[in-house]
């Protein structure tokens, strides 16, 4: 097997080694200082790698499987003979272990550790578990509790786990969740898309997940086909779906090649690939395609507006506000379309499209109907340099509360 690591420090900025092929399973990284620590699912003994040196981990480590870093303290966890059990180092030290006192049992069967600066978090089979303190057994201040058992209801999914902004994102088969280690928020029910994330999720066990700047990215998947990649803004609780997704693993890194820095890096399976996700947002307005030479055409679905009464509206014309961009000869254009009902079981077209532009254009187009509110759906056909959407308006006018819809 072959891994590459990439070093904060000066010394090094890369460097690829050759491990035993015995070191098989998931891997686990975590750096101390300027020692990057190596561990597998495989229970194989632990490595590191300081200044280009691979080795396996001097001192007396337990074959722990999982591992983060927790205070100034290697944290190593799981193994064979105690699926429950976390290790800690010495302080500071990468090779100073004490495993016959220094240690916590959980009582749960640790499935990943996720080490923030206040609180260190034990993901297991049927709970979801913190610890609190700085000094570790023996004359320990740590106290292990219950984060929520309600959290940890549900196979939590290993690879979507991610740090962000010193708090813990993850996602599990009932939703996404953020934690700073000691509320939660459930971020599928915060940004009203429980139900649908259930439904992809649940018949779709392969889901990684990854930050590409204020954006959590969770990449759904089986085998090369993408069920979605849900994408959730971290500062606008804003929620959408990129498609042609479909990453395997995703970790954040660098590509001193491209100059890119904070990159979320992703795997894809049978392919051998490895790409820079950054970039995503800041394309070239030269090109109307993604990486695979297939055209990228958006699509906005908003909710069911009532406009703020429960009786029946006229609804009359429509306003959209674009800027539609064609890179070549393509001749991109959006179409519109709306819904009767909050189930948007079925959408009628508008008459007329949004066609290409070379500037902020304003469009009117009728809609003529009487309803309780209303939903649109905008679609892309060709792909474009640039698609903007500014405004959408509506001429809305309440009828008398007493009339029911017709």
């Amino acid at each position: 097997s072959t891994i590459a690591v990439t070093f904060n420090d000066s010394t090094v900025s890369a460097a690829s080694f050759s491990i035993d092929s015995t070191y098989s399973g998931s891997a686990h990284l975590a750096q101390l200082g300027n020692s990057v620590i190596l561990t597998s699912s495989s229970g194989a003994a632990p490595y590191s790698v300081r200044s280009g040196t691979l080795a396996l981990l001097a001192g007396t480590p337990p074959s722990g499987e999982l591992t983060t870093v927790y205070k100034d303290r290697l944290i190593l966890a799981r193994s064979t003979a105690n699926p429950d059990r976390i290790w800690f180092s010495g302080a500071t030290s990468v090779t100073a272990w004490n495993t016959t006192d220094r240690f916590i049992d959980t009582n749960d069967n640790l499935r990943a550790v996720f080490g923030l600066s206040r609180v260190l978090l034990l993901f297991g089979r049927n709970s979801i578990q913190r610890i609190t303190g700085a000094i570790p057994p023996p004359g320990s201040d740590m106290e292990l509790s219950f984060l929520s058992h309600l959290y940890g209801i549900g196979d939590t999914f290993i690879k979507s786990i991610v740090d962000y902004q010193d708090t813990c994102i993850w996602a599990n088969t009932e939703g996404v969740f953020r934690t700073d280690g000691f509320g939660v928020i459930d971020l599928t029910a915060r940004y009203g898309v429980k139900e649908y994330y259930r439904d992809i999720v649940s018949a779709n066990p392969r889901v990684a997940g990854g930050m590409i700047g204020d954006y959590y990215v969770l990449s759904v998947t089986t085998g090369l086909t993408t069920v979605n990649a849900l994408v959730f803004d971290m500062t606008s609780a804003a929620f959408f779906r990129f498609n042609n997704f479909y990453w395997l693993t995703m970790a954040r890194g660098s590509l001193a090649t491209a100059g890119l820095t904070d990159t979320v890096m992703g795997s894809i399976e049978n392919i051998g690939r490895i790409g820079a996700a950054r970039g995503i947002f800041t394309p070239s307005t030269t090109s109307a395609c993604d990486g695979d030479a297939q055209a990228v055409t958006p699509t906005l679905t908003t909710p069911f507006y009532t406009f703020g009464s429960r009786g029946e509206k006229s609804l009359n014309k429509i306003y959209t506000t674009y800027d539609i961009r064609d890179a070549g000869t393509a001749n991109p254009r959006l179409d519109v379309s709306y819904s009767q009902t909050p189930d948007a079981a079925a959408y009628t077209a508008v008459s007329g499209s949004l066609t290409e532009t070379t500037q902020m254009t304003r469009t009117r187009q009728a809609v003529r109907l009487n309803n309780l509110g209303i939903a649109f759906n905008i679609a892309q056909t060709n792909g474009s340099s640039d698609t903007r959407i500014y405004a959408m308006e509506i001429e809305e006018h309440a009828r008398e509360e007493s009339r029911i819809a017709t």
